[in-house]
């Protein structure tokens, strides 16, 4: 049910921004020590895949002019890469983000990897890394085969282009 439930709100981001939930503004800013810190919502950023890849093929082509985090449940957000054909990547944060670099990135462990368009669900180790760094803004996820860190599964990184859009949860 919460895999269908992940389907319908990834459908929902990949809609015309016009269509997204009427309360659409700047993401807020938990607060000014931790601006990484997300809130409860929908995030939508806008900006371009600077690498996508599986295993040492590159699928940058494939990656969309968007990403998005869904945070119904703060300690385990998802990190959404949409791609072209109507297909997805979507990684799943195993708990709470650990805050660095002065509250302006937190990296999160990874349970799980939906990935639509080899139609499978990974449990590969891995980590995103979400940052509002001024100039820099990013969302990096990796997935590796191996503890060491050293057979890349999947990556992404998507560099944002400054434009963040916010969706508060509703109930």
């Amino acid at each position: 049910m919460k895999q269908l439930a992940l389907f319908v709100l990834v459908g929902a981001m990949m809609v015309s921004h016009h269509a997204m939930a009427a309360e659409v503004a700047n993401a807020p800013v938990a607060t000014e020590r931790a601006p990484a810190r997300l809130a409860r919502g929908g995030y939508r950023f806008e900006g371009q895949c600077t690498r996508m890849a599986v295993e040492a093929e590159d699928q940058t082509g494939e990656c969309l002019g968007y990403a998005g985090i869904i945070a119904s449940d703060l300690d385990h957000p998802a990190f959404v890469f949409p791609r072209s054909g109507r297909k997805v990547w979507v990684f799943n944060a195993s708990g709470p983000g650990t805050m660095a670099v002065d509250g302006q990135a937190a990296t999160y462990a990874i349970a799980s990897t939906i990935d639509t368009s080899a139609n499978q669900a990974l449990a590969y180790p891995g980590e995103c890394v979400h940052s509002v760094r001024v100039g820099e803004p990013l969302l990096h996820c990796i997935l590796w085969k191996d503890g060491d860190r050293k057979a890349i599964v999947r990556e992404v990184i998507f560099s944002g282009n400054g434009i963040w859009q916010f969706s508060r949860a509703t109930g």
